[in-house]
């Protein structure tokens, strides 16, 4: 006799608890992915935003240690300027309130009011940098222009320069077309740019050429726009010698306290716009930005209140506020103090 051998297959109750485990299973891992996802994200963000902040406080920083450099002459420069129109100021800033600016802004940087974000501070610093090409030949009192042996930086008609000495030194601005080949040249200084032309007491081969330059800081609206948010993109631009540069994008604030050392000798820091502030006896500053990240990462809106120095930034509420969006932020903080 054969026997047969009778085969069964799962139950429909088997089946429906297969299908559940699954289910199960799937959902953990697809929620785990999600979690390293946004954690991912998160992270990505934020580092974005730290990297960004860093490197703000590192540019402007720099800027401001510099401001006043004139070559060995620094911080006791018998400075002449002999360029029209042009002045040697070192480190100005201005407060822009709803009201208007404090102090009042120069006419010569009326091209930011309509631009820069209220509430955000302006600072302007002027300083030289070495333009590593020697002087040729001795530049005395009868002299129009100075001689130099290349011009490796390519300066140009209107560039504005510094002559320097240990004792003095002579701001002029360039008249001529200088060569920029690598063959000997000249930077004349005529009348045509210059209310002084006729540099005294004289230079030597022994001292320095600079190139001037006027920086100004400031945040303003982009133009650009976050498309899943649909807000503004602010960031910290910087204006060399009239030329306009974005440098840091998603700085939506910044804020400048300066350090003045009072005759008393007390210590003090103020904002630009304080009536007792005199720019000769500021020693150092305090430097705050607020940050923001890009990626919409947050699990609710931005209702924090930030303290960026003197200025308080709240997404509802005070004068000047953030947007109160997804996005992380951050302020960033330092302390710098002048070389020259």
């Amino acid at each position: 006799m054969t026997q047969m051998n009778k085969q069964s297959g799962m139950s429909l109750l088997e089946l429906m608890v297969a299908m559940g485990l699954g289910l199960f299973l799937i959902s953990g891992v697809v929620n785990v992915f999600l979690s390293s996802k946004d954690s991912s994200q998160l992270e990505t963000s934020l580092s974005r935003l730290q990297e960004n902040g860093r490197v703000g406080l590192d540019l402007l920083v720099s800027d401001i240690r510099d401001a006043n450099y004139i070559g060995c002459t620094s911080g006791q420069a018998n400075l002449n300027v002999m360029a029209t129109g042009a002045s040697w100021t070192g480190v100005l800033g201005w407060e822009r309130s709803t009201t208007g600016w404090s102090p009042t802004l120069p006419a010569s940087l009326n091209g930011i009011s309509a631009t820069n974000r209220l509430g955000s501070d302006v600072i302007n610093v002027q300083h030289a940098r070495p333009l590593n090409t020697p002087i040729a030949a001795a530049v005395v009192p009868g002299s129009v222009s100075v001689s130099v042996t290349n011009n490796p930086e390519c300066v140009s008609k209107n560039d504005s320069v510094v002559i320097a000495s240990c004792v003095t030194a002579h701001l002029f601005r360039v008249t001529n077309d200088p060569a920029c080949d690598g063959s000997a040249t000249t930077f004349a200084y005529g009348a045509a740019s210059n209310s002084i032309t006729s540099i005294e007491p004289g230079y030597t081969v022994d001292d320095e050429l600079l190139q001037f330059l006027d920086k100004t800081w400031y945040v303003r609206d982009t133009g650009r726009r976050r498309t899943a948010l649909n807000i503004p993109v602010y960031s910290l631009f910087r204006i060399v010698n009239g030329i306009e540069n974005e440098m840091v994008e998603g700085v939506e604030y910044l804020q400048i306290l300066y350090g003045q050392e009072l005759p008393s000798g007390n210590f003090r820091y103020v904002a630009a716009g304080d009536a007792n502030l005199d720019m000769a006896e500021v020693v150092s500053m305090r430097v705050g930005m607020l940050m923001q990240s890009f990626e919409p990462v947050r699990d609710a809106r931005d209702s924090t209140a930030y303290q960026v120095l003197d200025q308080s930034i709240d997404s509802t509420g005070t004068t000047y506020t953030h947007n109160g969006d997804l996005t992380l932020r951050k302020v960033f903080q330092t302390t710098v103090l002048f070389r020259n």
